[in-house]
């Protein structure tokens, strides 16, 4: 080295090279100091500055940024599920049977959610979340609601982790078959079972990363409405005063959903709804995707009730399984009939997927005659960039079952996959799974429906078509966040 020749010369050390090996030492210093303090010059403070985000705390990872965060401190089940990805308005919830009521927990506690137990990961956003013993839920730390009891929900959103499916048997048919699932680590092509070969396409026995999880780029998982959007204003029930993006979206138990609103208008409200979480209107695959995890040992694992409310009050369900059109329902909370009426089959799952309103979906059929439908009811859909809709193919005859026929090699719709239309000489029917419905769309009717109403058709494999309007009392809409 320069310094230590001059040294052993007896000749004076030149000053700039004092200076060179001084601002060396300290970048060196500088360095380590950050490693070491993880991100603080002189280390790690427990100090919370009070200008931090809505309960946001430190040393914890109950509470994460949009963009994701360390989670190795966050709850995981033997499922092998990737665990929930927070943001600082979700605050993680759980069921207590003797108070009969939520109350707010944490993302270290095992009991928040236990995916090989059916228990799915709830949480509500803080718009009108009130909470025993706090003053203002919108602006309370998380450790401050900890453990206390809810009061009113805030918007309720469950967890739907990345994985990948076989249909193991009855695939293409109208009887019942099984469906497998394997989580998936992380965003990467390996489940937590070790597989790493993929078909990727329709196909009985077929293992295939479920496409719902790709969202301009893959994730780790979805939140999906706990139940049917409605609005804080209520509805005026016609188009003149629900077809709009005026109003304030809510997904919330007991309310009348949101309906007399266009597929365009609906893809343009959930789009606003939380853009910093990729908000959007459900496709069909992603609907698909929690018909699968319901129909798996990790769901239900046999029929949903339907919300047969003829008000359109959703979370509800009947006495029996096939019901319409009746006041008379259960809360989704009561432990007889509500919770049947859940993809898991208790509290902890997705309502209003059978019954309720027929879910206007960001997907459609690519068709010459649907074109006018699609410019006149949803030309912000129509505009919407590939991965925020699901586009169908449209046969030359254009009649429901070809264009049926004509979608074969699309997977994870619970569409194909579930149903068989084919060999039957009707445009439509019963030949779906659990007997739903199946009538594709085709000519001006482009939109793909599912789920049924309450009056009619009720199945989370059914499936319908119509143009897109604003006109009818049975059609309304689910959002999905994709963090």
């Amino acid at each position: 080295m320069i310094v230590q020749k001059n040294l052993e010369e007896g000749k004076k050390i030149p000053p700039f090279i004092w200076w060179i090996s001084a601002i060396i030492i300290l970048v060196i210093v500088i360095i380590i100091c950050i490693v070491i303090g993880n991100g603080k010059f002189f280390g790690k403070t427990n100090e919370i500055n009070e200008n931090d985000q809505i309960g946001k705390q430190n040393n914890t990872n109950d509470v994460i940024g949009p963009t994701g965060a360390d989670t190795e401190d966050v709850w995981k089940d033997s499922s092998g599920a990737n665990p929930p990805k927070l943001t600082e308005e979700m605050v993680p919830v759980k069921w207590n049977q003797a108070l009969n009521s939520w109350v707010v927990t944490n993302s270290k506690d095992s009991e928040w959610f236990d995916y090989s137990k059916k228990k799915w990961a709830n949480i509500m956003l803080r718009d009108g979340l009130k909470v025993d013993g706090v003053p203002d839920a919108s602006k309370a730390y998380l450790s401050e609601m900890e453990g206390e009891k809810v009061l009113e929900e805030g918007s309720m959103f469950v967890w739907i982790p990345r994985y990948a499916y076989q249909i193991e048997s009855r695939y293409h048919s109208n009887s019942v078959g099984v469906v497998n699932i394997d989580f998936m680590i992380g965003t990467t092509d390996i489940s937590t079972k070790g597989r790493i070969v993929w078909n990727n396409k329709s196909g009985e026995k077929n293992w295939n990363i479920h496409p719902a999880f790709e969202y301009n780029g893959a994730v780790e998982g979805i939140w999906v409405a706990k139940f049917e959007a409605s609005s804080v204003q209520g509805n005026m029930n016609m188009p003149e005063g629900d077809d709009t993006i005026t109003k304030t979206l809510q997904i919330k138990p007991g309310k009348q959903s949101w309906r007399y609103i266009s597929v365009g208008t609906a893809y343009t409200v959930c789009l606003n709804y939380r853009k910093e979480l990729n908000s959007h209107l459900t496709k069909s695959t992603e609907w698909g995707a929690v018909a699968y995890l319901a129909e798996s040992v990790y769901g239900k694992n046999d029929v949903i009730w339907t919300n047969p409310n003829s008000n359109y009050i959703t979370g509800q369900a009947g006495t029996e399984y096939l019901q319409y059109s009746t006041i008379q329902t259960y809360n989704y909370d009561n432990q007889t009939y509500g919770v049947q009426a859940s993809t898991t089959g208790n509290i902890y799952g997705i309502y209003d997927m059978a019954g309720g309103a027929w879910e206007e979906t960001a997907s459609y059929i690519n068709n010459e005659k649907g074109k006018e439908s699609l410019e006149i009811y949803a030309q912000s859909l129509k505009n919407a960039p590939n991965y925020a809709k699901d586009v169908y193919y449209a046969n030359t005859q254009d009649t429901s079952k070809s264009n049926y026929i004509a979608n074969k090699d699309k997977y994870g719709d619970a569409v194909w996959e579930t149903s068989n239309l084919e060999s039957n000489s009707e445009e439509k029917g019963d030949f779906a799974w659990h007997d739903n419905f199946i009538d594709f769309p085709c000519t001006d009717e482009p939109i793909i429906y599912r789920g049924g109403s309450c009056t009619e058709l009720a199945g989370i494999y059914s499936v319908s078509k119509n143009l897109g309007d604003a006109k009818n009392e049975k059609y309304g809409f689910r959002v999905i966040l994709a963090p």
